[in-house]
């Protein structure tokens, strides 16, 4: 799937929250699209985060290791 449209490395991020009771889909269904994305999806990380602030953190550790990792690169706009 991801060599179709062309992105390389997608990450599925899963954020608990609190008790998980206000979802809006069952939690039994939202778990079994877990466990389906974990085990079908070539080249799809997941990763699940406690609570809000360590999304944060992550999203924040993703952010530098792009920044470093294209800093050298000329944008052709």
């Amino acid at each position: 799937m991801p060599d179709c449209c062309g992105i390389a490395h997608i990450i599925y991020l899963i954020e608990d929250y609190g008790d998980n009771e206000q979802l809006g889909l069952p939690l039994d269904s939202l778990q079994r699209a877990l466990a389906n994305a974990r085990i079908q999806s070539d080249g799809i990380q997941v990763v699940r985060c406690d609570n809000h602030y360590r999304s944060m953190c992550y999203l924040a550790g993703v952010s530098g290791v792009l920044q470093q990792l294209y800093l050298h690169i000329e944008t052709v706009w």
